[in-house]
């Protein structure tokens, strides 16, 4: 069965909207400033192809989230204890 003019426009037209979208991202790569830095890249590595995986493991393990805000709270409350209740007259 041979393919009709409008099936060959149409795919003509998805595939050069595909490139547009190809390039578009390619130039969008090439203009990428190298010093950008984010707080997870220093969780994830580089895999062998080159393309940044991030790590699931947690380097935090041993942290322990409650025991944390328990001593904020302490801290919190001895210092508001020892100042006592700041008042504006």
């Amino acid at each position: 069965m041979l393919e009709k003019k409008k099936d060959y426009q149409q795919r003509a037209k998805n595939f050069h909207k595909r490139q547009d979208m190809l390039n578009q991202l390619k130039v969008k790569a090439d203009l990428k400033n190298e010093d950008e830095f984010y707080f997870q890249m220093m969780k994830g590595k580089r895999n062998q192809d080159g393309k940044f995986v991030q790590n699931d493991d947690d380097d935090d393990s041993d942290f322990d989230e409650k025991e944390y805000r328990n001593s904020l709270k302490t801290e919190n409350y001895a210092l508001y204890s020892t100042r006592g209740p700041s008042s504006k007259a």
